[in-house]
Formats: structure tokens, C-alpha cells, sequence
């Protein structure tokens, strides 16, 4: 079991905001192949992490080995600093919902939790698989079983779209731009044309990690912040229960 840590120095949100995307510009040039192979880049990689202390910038996962340098304006060949974030492997997939389609993840209705915590939630699924212990494990199946809802939700909104993430993603190519809240305001509960609702959520249904990364997580860095996460949820359920 984790020591508990006080909600409000639980760092659930980082300065980037996470709004799905997709890479507009084609997708690694050649050019940008051997940009990102340099030894140049290595260095500015290690030094972008270096100035975020390992943080993702994010949900504020702090863990300074296996996280990734997002390109802000998906420009590969622009290394300002002021281009360049450090994001954990959930919320660099954000930006890139067409690969992220490819390996999983799934559109979800959850406008009682940031896409930041959504997130959350999903490293301590992954990490309990691997670390936790009993009642991790339950409380990892049950935040997953209600993403799976949420999943379920956003499904039924579309009205059976065939892989409604991807389409989202090949709209979005479509129409540079526009945000993926706006393209889907239309079907969104009170939502019309044009409108930014913000409720749509990226949830991966598997690790963008190896296991074997994941379970070199300390517990501290991952499950308080599920647990934040969680609690919220419950909570916000339990309220719209209400009478």
C-alpha cells in the first residue's frame, strides 16, 4: 500500500493542455528520420527533459526515464526550446489520435474528468497489472470497467461509426484547424455546430509503455494520482445520482 499524500500536492495536471489532435505535416520525412537520429538531437532531447525535472508537462507524471519530447507544432525540424515539452507516452498519444487508433485507444464521454486524469487513471491500471497489490488491482479493474462505459457511451453517440476514433482522426486531417470538441459538438449532449464541448476523451485501452517499463515505476509517482483521479469520478457519479 501507498503512504497517503494530501489532494492538493497531487500534481494531476500539467501546464500543456491536452486537446486531441493530429499531425498535419507528413508524417516523419525522410529529413526529419535522421533529424531525430542525430546526435544533436539527443542532446536537446536530454536537455528539454532535463529542464521539465522528468516531468510530462501533461497529467505531471514525474518519471525521468521513458518519457518523450513532443514538437508543440508537430514540426520536426523546429528545435526551439519553446517547440519542444516532455510528455509521458499517454498524453504524447493525445496529439496523434490516428496512431494512437492504431494501437487501441478508444474515444470516450467523460466530461467529469480532464483528459489529464483520464490519463492518470490509465497508468495505474497499467502499473497495478504489473505492481499492485489486491485491493489495487480491484480498484484498477473498476476505473477501467468505467472507461469501458464511457467507451460504450461515446459508441452509442456515434451511432455504431466504425472505429470512431480513426474517423475523428481522418476528419481532423480534413479540416486543419478545427478542434476534434468542435467536429464532434454536433452528436455531443446540448452540443451544436461549431461548438467546443468539452467532454470527449482519449482513453487507451492498452499500455503505449512495455510492461516491463511500467513496473519500474515507483508506486508513489503513479497511485496517488489514480487515486485522485478515481475518488473524483466516484464522486461526481454519486452526485449525478442524486435525486
Amino acid at each position: 500500500m501507498t503512504t497517503a499524500i494530501p489532494p492538493q500536492t497531487i500534481k494531476a495536471e500539467g501546464p500543456v493542455p491536452l486537446h486531441m489532435g493530429v499531425k498535419t505535416t507528413p508524417w516523419r520525412t525522410e529529413g526529419e528520420k535522421r533529424q531525430l537520429q542525430s546526435a544533436a538531437w539527443r542532446q536537446t532531447r536530454a536537455a528539454i527533459l532535463k529542464r521539465d525535472k522528468g516531468t510530462c508537462q501533461g497529467c505531471g507524471l514525474a518519471q525521468p526515464t521513458y518519457q518523450e519530447v513532443h514538437h508543440r507544432n508537430h514540426d520536426h525540424a523546429d528545435m526551439d526550446p519553446s517547440n519542444l515539452t516532455t510528455l509521458c507516452p499517454w498524453c504524447h498519444q493525445v496529439f496523434h489520435i490516428g496512431r494512437a487508433a492504431q494501437r487501441g485507444a478508444v474515444l470516450a464521454w467523460l466530461p467529469e474528468l480532464t483528459q489529464a486524469q483520464i490519463n492518470a487513471l490509465c497508468q495505474g491500471a497499467s502499473w497495478a497489472r504489473q505492481c499492485g497489490d489486491a485491493q489495487q488491482k480491484t480498484q484498477a479493474g473498476a476505473a477501467k470497467h468505467c472507461l469501458a462505459q464511457a467507451s460504450a457511451q461515446a459508441s452509442a453517440m456515434l451511432e455504431g461509426t466504425p472505429a470512431p476514433l480513426l474517423a475523428v482522426a481522418n476528419a481532423l486531417l480534413k479540416r486543419p484547424g478545427t478542434n476534434a470538441s468542435q467536429l464532434l459538438a454536433p452528436i455531443t449532449p446540448h452540443g451544436s455546430q461549431g461548438q467546443v464541448v468539452d467532454g470527449w476523451r482519449l482513453v487507451a485501452t492498452r499500455s503505449p509503455m512495455p510492461a516491463k517499463n511500467v513496473a519500474q515505476w515507483g508506486a508513489s509517482a503513479v497511485w496517488p494520482r489514480f487515486e485522485h483521479a478515481w475518488h473524483q469520478l466516484q464522486a461526481a457519479k454519486a452526485g449525478a445520482n442524486q435525486p
